[in-house]
């Protein structure tokens, strides 16, 4: 499997690392919209993984839904968004709160697409 992680801080990074590496799984990052459409467009990417921490960062959802329907998006806040959830219902995204558990990503990992918003 092949997990892009968007807008994630270096910080991150190591334990995103560490988790890609438990569920053998490769991780590729991305700090703007421009470089994850080219992720996209030349990596075969299975996951997203989007921190949403301001509005415009969620162009990358419409993209992803336009283009890579079959990718699985994970959307990462530390606010209430839900005036954007009926955006969210469109496509084939899952919303966790903040802080983020490895243990809930990996029980959203393993549900079936289609099975989770």
């Amino acid at each position: 499997m092949n997990i892009l992680f968007i807008s994630s801080s270096t910080d991150e990074r190591n334990e995103y690392l560490e988790f890609t590496e438990q569920i053998e799984a490769v991780a590729f990052f991305s700090e703007s919209i421009g470089e994850s459409i080219m992720i996209l467009n030349s990596e075969q990417i299975d996951l997203v993984v989007l921190r949403l921490s301001v509005i415009p960062q969620a162009g990358i959802l419409k993209y992803i839904n336009d283009y890579f329907p079959h990718i699985r998006v994970i959307v990462l806040t530390d606010q209430s968004l839900d005036d954007l959830l009926s955006v969210f219902r469109r496509g084939k995204f899952s919303v966790l709160r903040e802080p983020l558990t490895f243990h809930d990503l990996k029980r959203l990992i393993e549900v079936p697409l289609g099975n989770h918003h």
